[in-house]
């Protein structure tokens, strides 16, 4: 089984977050818990929520 980029794994879960959630409730936190990634890893791919 090949391993999920951490982008690709971000976009998927955030994807999935934002259609249940709706955008306002959806949470950086949440999206990092659930895929397992430190804040400052998402911050190398993404400048923040709205990027």
């Amino acid at each position: 089984m090949k391993k999920q980029p951490t982008r690709e794994k971000l976009l998927d879960i955030t994807f999935d977050e934002v259609y249940i959630h709706g955008y306002t409730a959806t949470s950086v936190d949440t999206i990092l818990k659930k895929a397992g990634i430190p804040k400052g890893s998402m911050y190398h791919h993404f400048k923040g929520k709205g990027a």
